[in-house]
C-alpha cells in the first residue's frame, strides 16, 4: 500500500483552478448585480424627481382655481414621466397605486408680526391638500432638516416672503430586479419633492372640489 506523504499533498496543484473559480464566481456576480442595481436606482431617482417637476410645472401654469380634472390630469403625468411604472417586476404583485403616489398641497405663506431673533418669520398654512396625501391640513414648520422628506415640514430657505407655494411630492417604492422575491416592496422608498410659485394667478386655490381628489383646509 502506497504511503501518504503530507509534503506531496501540499505540493499538489490539481483542482486549484476549479476551486478558485468556484470562489470567485459568487463574488463577481454580486459585484455585477450591485453595479446594475445601483445604476438602475439612480436612473429611477432622476425619473421620480423629473415627475415631481413635471406635475408642478403643469399646475403652476394653470389659470384660475384648480378643478378635480386639473389635479387628476397633473397626477396622471406620473405615467408619462416614469414609462415603466405599469410594468411589474418579476415577483412584484403590488398594484400601481402602491408603487407610486403623488402628494399635492398648496401652502399660504404669511409673515409673523413678531418673531424671535434667529427664527423664521414665515408661517406656512396649507390651503388645500390632495385627498390621499401623506400631508394634512396642519400648520407646517420650516426646518433646516426638511431636505429629508417630512410631511409636517418644509425647507426653511424655500420662502422668505409672503405668497403661495405649490408642493409636489412623488413617492416611489423602488423594487430591485435582482432578489426581488426576497426584498420587501417598500424596502427602498424614495421621495422627491418640487416647489413652485404661481405663474398666472396670485394663489393656488380650489374650485368646487368634490373631496375625492382634494380637500380644502379652511
Amino acid at each position: 500500500m502506497k504511503r501518504f506523504h503530507i509534503n506531496a499533498f501540499l505540493r499538489a496543484t490539481r483542482g486549484v483552478a476549479a476551486i478558485e473559480f468556484a470562489m470567485l464566481v459568487p463574488v463577481t456576480f454580486v459585484m455585477i448585480a450591485g453595479t446594475f442595481e445601483t445604476g438602475r436606482y439612480i436612473q429611477k431617482a432622476r425619473q421620480v424627481q423629473q415627475t415631481a417637476v413635471n406635475v408642478g410645472r403643469i399646475l403652476s401654469q394653470t389659470a384660475g382655481p384648480f378643478s378635480d380634472n386639473d389635479l387628476t390630469l397633473a397626477r396622471n403625468t406620473v405615467y408619462l414621466s416614469i414609462p415603466d411604472i405599469a410594468t411589474k417586476t418579476k415577483g412584484d404583485t403590488r398594484p400601481v397605486s402602491d408603487r407610486v403616489r403623488v402628494n399635492l398641497m398648496a401652502v399660504d405663506i404669511t409673515m409673523a408680526p413678531f418673531c424671535a431673533p434667529g427664527t423664521s418669520c414665515s408661517i406656512a398654512r396649507p390651503n388645500w391638500v390632495s385627498s390621499d396625501s401623506e400631508r394634512n391640513c396642519d400648520q407646517l414648520s420650516l426646518s433646516a432638516t426638511a431636505l429629508d422628506y417630512d410631511p409636517g415640514k418644509l425647507p426653511v430657505g424655500m420662502r422668505l416672503n409672503a405668497g403661495s407655494v405649490l408642493v409636489v411630492d412623488v413617492i416611489y417604492n423602488y423594487q430591485p430586479i435582482v432578489g426581488a422575491s426576497f426584498i420587501p416592496g417598500d424596502a427602498f422608498r424614495m421621495v422627491r419633492s418640487a416647489y413652485f410659485d404661481p405663474r398666472l394667478v396670485s394663489t393656488f386655490t380650489l374650485s368646487n372640489a368634490s373631496g375625492n381628489v382634494a380637500q380644502a383646509c379652511n
